[in-house]
């Protein structure tokens, strides 16, 4: 598998009427050689700012503590996006933190995905549980340069390693999804 086509489709789902939406999570479904992929765009708006916002800590049924509004987002949109049955999540920024806790939930519901693609994704959770969950499903991770995202909230950690890639630039340039797909060419 290819993370340049995944960070591609996070690109497309910036400029694309969402398939699904619910409060701040909007991802558009595509199917591609490796299955049916769903990829959520990150925070472009007020809505989504308030949800990288509300970053305290809260119980998750066998994920231990995880980001709220991260985690309300996944809860809310969760049926709909399981009825697609996707092969392949990915996201960018924020979507990639949904992106990653919607593998958590399920997994945990006993039908993992093939493999999770995140560019420039937050922490998530505290405690390892979410590690642990996510330990069985294929998981690459990409930071880009300077990227500041990936370093927050502090307290929280990531369910997978951190692949660098590209050169360190500027914090917030660095973010960028096309700065990303760059990178990865």
């Amino acid at each position: 598998m290819y993370p340049r086509v995944f960070a591609g489709l996070c690109a497309e789902a910036y400029s694309c009427e969402p398939d699904l939406e619910h409060k701040s999570a909007r991802l558009i479904l595509r199917d591609t050689e490796y299955g049916r992929c769903a990829a959520f765009r990150g925070t472009d708006n007020g809505a989504s700012a308030l949800t990288d916002l509300e970053l305290i800590p809260c119980a998750a049924k066998g994920l231990g503590l995880v980001h709220l509004g991260f985690w309300e987002t996944v809860e809310g949109i969760y049926d709909a996006v399981a009825a697609e049955k996707p092969a392949i999540i990915t996201g960018h920024s924020l979507g990639g933190a949904l992106a990653l806790l919607l593998a958590a939930r399920m997994t945990l519901d006993g039908v993992p995905p093939a493999a999770v693609f995140t560019f420039g994704a937050p922490r998530i959770s505290i405690g390892g549980q979410a590690r642990s969950v996510l330990a069985s499903v294929p998981i690459l991770m990409f930071r880009h340069g300077a990227d500041i995202v990936p370093e927050v909230p502090l307290g929280f950690e990531h369910p997978a390693v951190l692949t660098e890639i590209g050169v360190a630039g500027e914090p917030i340039a660095d973010h960028a999804i096309a700065r990303y797909i760059a990178a990865l060419s």
